[in-house]
């Protein structure tokens, strides 16, 4: 194998595509990663400020797509239709050598369609979730993808049962714990904590918080004046206006601290209620208990309830195959019930303590610290080249 390339060589292209936060996360660390490898490699692609700011070109931001729902999706088709059609056409024109896919499945396939189609390579990162819904995306996987990175052990067994080349590089989140200086775990964070904020997550994408922020401002309210002394803090995704939600907050009179440095404030916090999504595994890491609050346009969660193979929405729970924290999904998610579950649980030290426990377990599940290493490593192999570090 060769050791790296060499200053005179042109670089590898690698053009890269996300579409949500947290994918464009990962995708920032890999890219930080790779240039850790000893290879030189020029990166573009679609993604919002974590990419950017790590050093790849943007060739369109996917910040106002970033949404979930059927009807959502409808709503921005024309959007996501054009920034689809302008990466295949980066496909044509400039011809990366490697087309790596960060989670974001339905956009994503259909622009491996089209690499496929020019005899691009495709990894793909970050599976979707056929283990949860939508099994028979598995065939379509195995016509376009070459390699398919994931970062759950379980989907290793699933994939390669499929025929599909796989390899698991482990979970990403481990990484950033790591980085945040949550893990290793210590003492204090195995303590039983009895003071500190309600930590409230209502979504990364706006879609999202347009629909949780007014639910969770009315269990503020109703939380407040049962518990007077109770403190609130919301985190603000990356992509997510600040001054969008101060103004709201204040239009409703709701006193609530806006943070936005992730693993402080979810290990700062006695308890959390968050939307569905890689924010419970953070929390997870983090031993923080929690309520799993989603709600989703109508005929989209009917959809969602025929396809699903799970019971399970959180990926705690889903982890650990059993209802560790309490999920209040679509009608259930009243402020009535967010209220009586945070009540509930701040009443009883013993029931939180077990709820901590079961997020060791699941944390643990997500495998080791190195996934983006372990991910640049793979990425260099496509090349034929053994990573210096």
């Amino acid at each position: 194998m060769q050791s790296k390339a060499i200053d005179s060589e042109p670089p590898f292209k690698l053009m890269l595509v996300c579409g949500e936060s947290s994918g464009d996360q990962h995708a920032a660390n890999l890219i930080k990663a790779l240039r850790k490898t000893g290879v030189r490699f020029e990166f573009y692609g679609m993604g919002m400020t974590a990419m950017k700011e790590a050093g790849a070109q943007l060739l369109t931001n996917s910040t106002d797509i970033a949404v979930n729902g059927l009807i959502e999706v409808i709503r921005c088709y024309p959007r996501i239709r054009r920034k689809l059609n302008l990466l295949k056409t980066a496909l044509r024109n400039k011809r990366p050598d490697l087309l790596i896919l960060v989670d974001y499945p339905d956009f994503n396939l259909s622009l491996a369609k089209t690499a496929h189609a020019l005899n691009i390579k495709i990894l793909y990162y970050v599976s979707p979730q056929v283990w949860a819904w939508r099994p028979g995306r598995i065939k379509k996987i195995a016509r376009l993808i070459d390699t398919m990175a994931v970062i759950f052990p379980f989907e290793e067994t699933l994939y390669r049962e499929s025929g599909i080349t796989v390899e698991y590089v482990g979970h990403p989140l481990v990484d950033e714990a790591y980085s945040a200086g949550i893990l290793p775990y210590d003492t204090d964070l195995n303590a039983d904590k009895r003071s500190g904020p309600i930590l409230w997550l209502p979504g990364s994408r706006q879609n999202e918080v347009n629909r949780h922020l007014p639910l969770f401002i009315k269990a503020m309210r109703q939380l407040r004046q049962q518990h007077p002394d109770l403190q609130f803090s919301l985190l603000a995704a990356p992509e997510i206006n600040r001054e969008f939600l101060r103004r709201r907050l204040e239009q409703e009179n709701v006193t609530c601290e806006i943070v936005d440095n992730g693993y402080a404030a979810m290990r700062k916090a006695v308890f959390a209620v968050a939307a569905s999504g890689t924010a419970t595994l953070q929390l997870a890491l983090c031993r923080t208990p929690m309520i799993v609050v989603y709600r989703l346009n109508y005929v989209t969660y009917r959809l969602f309830r025929m396809l699903a193979r799970t019971p399970y929405v959180s990926l705690p729970n889903i982890l650990l195959n059993r209802h560790a924290v309490r999920e209040l999904i679509q009608h259930q998610a009243t402020p009535q019930a967010i209220c009586r579950e945070v009540s509930a649980a701040l009443a009883a030290p013993g029931r939180m303590e077990r709820i901590r426990r079961d997020l060791d377990e699941a944390a643990r599940r997500l495998g080791p610290a190195g996934a983006s290493t372990r991910l640049a490593a793979l990425v260099c192999r496509q090349f034929g080249i053994a990573p210096t570090c």
